[in-house]
Parts: C-alpha cells; sequence; structure tokens
C-alpha cells in the first residue's frame, strides 16, 4: 500500500513506485487493464478485492505494465466517459461482495487527456470475511491473491468472536472505573450516561495510533455543553465545560478521545436532581454529540465499522419518561442498564440505526413504542 493518504496521491508518487522497484506483493497489486464487461471478468476484480479485505489491506492500480512484478511503464486506461466506469465498478463492488467492505475508496489519476490510472484502496476489513459471488472467499500473501481453504475461513470467523469479546470487555472495564470515578476525569457520581463509540480496528493487535492534531480543531462538545475547554495527555484530547465545574473538582461531563479512536463521552447533567429522564431529551442530545462524532472520524479518517455502546449507570430509581413532564415511564429497579452494543457501518441515517436501542430503553421504562413527537 502507497504510504500515503489516498486523496493525496498523485502520478508522481506512481512513478516512485516504478523509480524504486517497488514490488506487487501482499498489499499492491498491478493490473494494465480493467475488464467489468463480463460476468467472470466482475468475479475476477470481486477477488482481487476481497482479497485485500481479507488480509492487511492495500492498494489496486490500473493502467499499469509489470514485468515480474516491478512496473515496468505506465500506459494508463483509456476511457471516454470516466464516471460511467467508476459506476460500473461500483456496481461490481455492491453486487458480488458480501458483506459489504466499510471505507473502500476508489479514484482516478490523470496521465494525459482521457488516459487514467484507477487506483481501489482497500482497507483491512473488521466486518468479514467478504465472500465473492456467495461462493468463494479469497486471501492474499506476497505472491497474489489465493482461495482460503476451510481452516483459515474458519480462523477468520473466530477471530471476529474474539474481537467482539475484546470490545465488550473493553466496556466493562470503561464502566468500572467510570463508577469508580476513575475516568478520564472526574465526574458526579450519579445518573450518569456514557456512551462509547470504538473503531473494531481499534483492539486489534497492532492497529494503528492517530495524529490527534491541534485539540481546538476537533469537536470536543460533551454531550450537554454551553461552551468547551480542552486538555491534552498521553490517552489523548479530552473536551469538556466549565459551566458544570461548580466545585473545581467535578465536571458535568467530557468528551474524550483517544489516540486509537476510541470516542468516550460522560455525562451527568441530563438526569436532574429531580431523578428524571427524558428520552426525547436524551436522543436529541446524542443525536447532536455522535454528529460531532462523524465530524471527528472524518477527520482523521478513521473508518468504520464502529461499535457504539450506550450505557446508563447509578440509575436506581430514576424514573425514566417520555418528555420532562413525566408522563409515563416507571422507576428503575437496576444499578446500571447497559444496552445492547448497536454495530454501524457509517453514520449515516444514524436516528434510524440507534433506533431498537431507544425502543429498548422505552422498554425499561415499561413503554410501547418510540416517542414521535421531537424537541
Amino acid at each position: 500500500m502507497i504510504n500515503k493518504s489516498f486523496t493525496d496521491i498523485t502520478l508522481d508518487d506512481i512513478k516512485e513506485l516504478q523509480q524504486n522497484s517497488v514490488k506487487e506483493g501482499k498489499s499492491i497489486d498491478y493490473k494494465e487493464q480493467i475488464n467489468i464487461n463480463d460476468k467472470s471478468a466482475r468475479k475476477e476484480l470481486a477477488a482481487d478485492i476481497t482479497s485485500f479485505a481479507n488480509t492487511v489491506g492495500g492498494d489496486l492500480l490500473f493502467g499499469i505494465k509489470e514485468d515480474k512484478g516491478v512496473i515496468k511503464s505506465i500506459v494508463g486506461i483509456e476511457v471516454q466517459n470516466i464516471d460511467y466506469l467508476l459506476q460500473k465498478i461500483e456496481n461490481t463492488i455492491r453486487d458480488l461482495v458480501t458483506p459489504r467492505i466499510i471505507g473502500l475508496q476508489i479514484q482516478v489519476i490523470p496521465v494525459l487527456d482521457n488516459n487514467y490510472i484507477i487506483q481501489i484502496r482497500v482497507p483491512q476489513s473488521y466486518n468479514g470475511p467478504h465472500v465473492v459471488d456467495g461462493r468463494r472467499f479469497y486471501g492474499r500473501n506476497s505472491v497474489g491473491k489465493y482461495p482460503l481453504d476451510i481452516d483459515e475461513i474458519r480462523a477468520k470467523f473466530l477471530g471476529l468472536a474474539e474481537l467482539g469479546d475484546k470490545i465488550r470487555d473493553y466496556r466493562l472495564d470503561r464502566i468500572f472505573k467510570i463508577k469508580a470515578n476513575e475516568g478520564h476525569l472526574k465526574v458526579e457520581n450519579q445518573g450518569i450516561i456514557s456512551v462509547h463509540i470504538v473503531p473494531m480496528n481499534s483492539l486489534v493487535f497492532g492497529s494503528p495510533f492517530y495524529n490527534l492534531g491541534k485539540p481546538d480543531d476537533l469537536s470536543l462538545w460533551a454531550l450537554v455543553s454551553n461552551g468547551i475547554t480542552t486538555i491534552t495527555d498521553i490517552d489523548g484530547v479530552t473536551g469538556y465545560d466549565r459551566t458544570y465545574n461548580k466545585d473545581q473538582e467535578t465536571v458535568g461531563g467530557y468528551h474524550h478521545l483517544s489516540r486509537k479512536g476510541i470516542t468516550e463521552i460522560i455525562d451527568t447533567t441530563i438526569i436532574p436532581y429531580d431523578n428524571s429522564l427524558s428520552i426525547v431529551l436524551l436522543s436529541k442530545y446524542l443525536n447532536g454529540v455522535l454528529e460531532r462524532v462523524r465530524e471527528n472520524m472524518q477527520k482523521l479518517q478513521i473508518n468504520g465499522p464502529f461499535v457504539i455502546m450506550i450505557s446508563l449507570l447509578n440509575i436506581k430509581g430514576i424514573k425514566i419518561n417520555y418528555y420532562n413532564n413525566g408522563f409515563g415511564g416507571r422507576m428503575i429497579r437496576k444499578e446500571d442498564l447497559l444496552l445492547p452494543e448497536v454495530v454501524i457501518n457509517d453514520f449515516e441515517n444514524l436516528e434510524s440505526q440507534l433506533e431498537s436501542t431507544i425502543l429498548l430503553l422505552c422498554n425499561a421504562a415499561g413503554l410501547n413504542e418510540i416517542p414521535k413527537r421531537t424537541i
């Protein structure tokens, strides 16, 4: 894979691959032509793409003539209607690859007029393994793609299950720390709402550390904020609202982004001192803060899938209602309420993706449906 941000890659970077005799292998592949005019050719393209996704990710470069694995010449592909070709590539991937590969990128690099290199960047996938046409699984090694055998397929499915266990263990560890007031900042230890957004690749051995840049360039507003102060430490960056810092020791909530791309959002202000929680109000603030998470993930080029985990801690005796007027609902008899994990591919249509979670919260309060009225 070319060690450069995808959208910054130019023809000069391709020429540098040629000058340095970079050989195709596990994470890069050169092809002179792209053929998607018949089904067998489309399956071949899908096989190439899934082989990267099921292994370590990589770059497919079309318009490159190679000899013994190194670039012989940059010939480009003559295309009269580039948008039509890109659409056919996307349709091929959509129709033949399941599950969908998250974070896959396609771009064209001009060589001459109507002559392009087509680059497909395939990320290492954490929602696979991916199958071609419902039949064949492919992996990749130093000499190219190959069909996965049954043991390799089983290992990949088991690896996904182990990753799920790691994510759940991470959640429980964070909850224990938050309840013991050992979170990223000290909060009032009552009526705590915690939201964790975990990229699925963040807990894998060797996963990247992200350069978070300047905290002021990130959107680190807490669930409820009238202003924001940011601090940086070895774990990452944290934003909090000094408005709620009543005793100079605790804050009402914070928004933490770790160098692994994991977000932790804590709030103790939505559940007021009359011990009630409005589902409508919580939904409103959740939608707002998750939009800020989306902005951060996009800015830092952190790809999904993501796991969203919403927990209500120290809530025994709190009444959950539809609205602030206390109508409906009932007292919660459990100390903590850990809503099921939600896996999302991206942050599009987030409200509908979280609908089942909000419904479960309603059910926990003895309510049978999600309120239709919004704030």
